[in-house]
Parts: structure tokens; C-alpha cells; sequence
């Protein structure tokens, strides 16, 4: 039996539809793991900040006390600053051991990697895409992480906001994932 050219149009057809809806779950799983393993992340870097405030009565920041601060952005300080206090690094943001005096590690993060979260080599603590997550410290204290200079409301009740810039690596974008939500 032969068939006919329609019939295999058709045929083709329904299995670029298969394929088509296989791919579409295999993503959509796929990005649910991801998400998990971020959240996995803001929940992990939200308590050490918070164990590391309970040792030593702030944040681990060296600025702030009148405004809330904001690590990531491009132009100024990234999350490396606070990583170094949590996990006992002697760097950027606490030389000599001048935040974390008792040299206590509140978080172990490993290396990122293809598709992992973790410390790049630089020592941000970035998502599975490579970009360092973003970080509000409730620094002046009032239980609000105020989001100054983006375009999300404050986070009331949080003394750590934290985002990431989602796979396409763009700030404030559709597909970025918070935290607080």
C-alpha cells in the first residue's frame, strides 16, 4: 500500500505536533527546576543573613543605617561583598575579617556551574543563567526592604530581598524571579 502525499503531509503533521508539545513540557519542567533551585537559594542566602544579624546585631553590610541597600546592580557593588561575610572570606567587604570577626560560616555555596547556581569566580553567588542575584538589606532596620530605584514595591516584612535577573540576564524584566512573592 501506497501513501499518498496528503496522507503523509498529514502524518508529518501530527508528529511536528507531538514533538511540539513533548518540547513544551520538557521546558516547562525544566524552568520549574530551575526555579525550585532559586528559590532553594534566596531561602538558604535569606537565612544566613539573618543567623549572621543574629551573631552580630546587623546585617552583613557595611553600609546603611539610614537607607536600605542594594547589591547587584551594574554600576555599583555586587553580592560578593556580602558572600565574603557569610561564608568567611577575608575580601571586598570584610577585610580582615572585619564583619565576620568570629570567622563563622553561615553559608556554603558551592562553585556555579553549566546550569547551577552557585559562586562564580569571582565569588558572587549567582542563578543557573550566570547572573549575580540581587540583594536588599534592610539596613535602616524599619522591616522593609525598600526597592529604590526599581520598579518593585517595597518588600514589607523582609529584613533580605532577594531576585534574580531570570534567563534572559536583563533587570526588571518579565521574566525575572523575587523572592518575596
Amino acid at each position: 500500500m501506497r501513501v499518498s502525499r496528503p496522507e503523509s503531509a498529514i502524518v508529518l503533521g501530527i508528529l511536528l505536533a507531538i514533538f511540539s508539545i513533548i518540547g513544551s513540557v520538557a521546558y516547562a519542567l525544566y524552568l520549574k527546576r530551575i526555579e525550585s533551585m532559586i528559590r532553594s537559594d534566596f531561602s538558604a542566602l535569606e537565612e544566613a543573613c539573618l543567623a549572621f544579624k543574629k551573631e552580630y546585631g546587623q546585617l552583613p553590610t557595611l553600609y546603611g543605617d539610614y537607607f536600605d541597600f542594594q547589591y547587584g546592580l551594574p554600576q555599583d557593588v555586587s553580592n560578593l561583598e556580602i558572600m565574603n561575610a557569610l561564608i568567611s572570606r577575608d575580601g571586598s567587604g570584610n577585610e580582615s575579617y572585619s564583619l565576620n570577626t568570629n570567622k563563622t560560616v553561615f553559608i556554603e555555596v558551592p562553585p556555579s556551574g553549566l546550569m547551577l547556581s552557585g559562586l562564580n569566580m569571582e565569588g558572587e553567588f549567582v542563578d543557573p543563567w550566570g547572573n549575580d542575584y540581587q540583594v536588599v538589606l534592610d539596613t535602616d532596620g524599619n522591616n522593609v526592604c525598600a526597592m529604590e530605584n526599581t520598579p518593585y514595591p517595597p518588600a514589607i516584612g523582609k529584613a533580605v530581598a532577594i531576585w534574580s535577573k531570570g534567563p534572559d540576564g536583563q533587570l526588571y524584566s518579565f521574566d525575572d524571579v523575587l523572592g518575596w512573592e
